[in-house]
């Protein structure tokens, strides 16, 4: 076999087995559309290197059983030289090509190694979501918890009010009382009187008492309420970290997309 046949098929085989990697199915899910058509021209255009082989060796052959006549012709010299040039130029295609079905596959791997590892970062991506998700709900939860215990602090305060109007209703009473009594007896109104007021400060006393506690309950329910938009804010943080997170890793297959149609165009 000639050094120009074994080129014809070592250029096929490589060719054959480029091919069987770019058309497995887990290339085929892996690879992007572009890519896979880029790949197959190049292949092709390796086919076509082995062709032109073909026939080169063919005319070789040709000459060699021809070779007496085309020299009778005065011609035989010539068209060796065109054959050899012909031949060189050829094989040096072949090489080339071969250069590049290489190139193409060890990319295609590349690509593959790194479609796998975007795959895995996208997996942790996706699990940190939804355990900020998670984390999210059981906040809410505490937060409508919150709410609801504000809401129970604000019926008693309302009902601990509507106690101190009754007493001052009360108060009112008795001092009409003790108004009537008032021309019964100077001493009698007296005492009545100072009974009035020790209760008047009584009431106020429990008024303010009721404020304080008034004030007291809102003071709590506002550090909750603030509490729980920080528990909100940083949840929003986190999800807007997942989703830059989610960019990044696109921008990543845009750029190695980009760079690979950049490489096999140039």
């Amino acid at each position: 076999m000639t050094k120009l046949a074994t080129d014809i098929l070592n250029l096929l085989s490589h060719t054959t087995h480029t091919l069987n990697q770019l058309t497995s199915p887990r290339q085929q899910a892996l690879l992007p559309t572009e890519q896979s058509r880029l790949a197959l021209q190049q292949l092709v255009a390796t086919a076509e290197g082995a062709a032109k082989l073909t026939e080169v060796a063919h005319l070789e052959a040709l000459t060699a059983h021809g070779g007496a006549a085309a020299a009778a012709a005065g011609s035989g010299a010539i068209r060796e030289k065109i054959i050899r040039a012909e031949a060189e130029r050829a094989k040096s295609e072949t090489e080339r090509l071969k250069a590049e079905a290489g190139k193409v596959g060890k990319e295609a791997e590349r690509t593959v190694a790194e479609t796998e590892r975007l795959k895995a970062e996208a997996m942790v991506v996706r699990s940190e979501k939804m355990r900020i998700d998670a984390e999210t709900e059981g906040r809410r939860a505490v937060t409508e918890g919150v709410a609801a215990e504000t809401e129970r602090v604000k019926v008693e305060t309302d009902k601990g009010r509507n106690e101190v109007e009754a007493v001052v209703a009360e108060t009112e009473r008795v001092k009409a009382e003790a108004m009537a009594e008032k021309m019964k007896s100077d001493a009698e109104t007296k005492r009545v009187r100072a009974e009035a007021e020790q209760m008047v400060a009584g009431t106020e006393r429990m008024r303010w008492e009721a404020e304080a506690k008034r004030m007291k309950v809102e003071t709590e329910a506002q550090k909750a309420v603030k509490e729980a938009e920080k528990v909100v804010a940083e949840a929003e943080r986190m999800k807007m970290e997942a989703k830059r997170v989610g960019e990044e890793r696109r921008l990543l297959e845009n750029r190695n997309n980009e760079l690979l149609r950049k490489w096999l165009y140039d």
